[in-house]
């Protein structure tokens, strides 16, 4: 777990913010896509399913490692 917190997810990240526009609320714009589905889903399901393994450490991820660009992203998801 350990190097998911230091490498693995921190690099997710970056990657998805990059990818990000800035002025638009999902992977392609403000439309919704098949990839927001993929991606968003599967970043929802581990960092907000209170049952996945060790929901702490996910939280914490979510909270402490997570770019603002990105939240914003999984908020707009949760809107949708």
């Amino acid at each position: 777990m350990a190097e998911i917190k230091s490498t693995h997810y921190p690099a997710m990240v970056a990657l998805l913010d990059k990818h990000l526009p800035a002025d638009g609320k999902f992977i392609n714009g403000d439309s919704l896509t098949t990839h927001d589905f993929t991606v968003g889903g599967i970043l929802m399901n581990v960092l907000d399913n209170p049952n996945t393994k060790d929901p702490e450490f996910w939280k914490d991820l979510k909270t402490n490692a997570t770019s603002p660009r990105v939240l914003k992203y999984l908020e707009d998801l949760t809107e949708a």
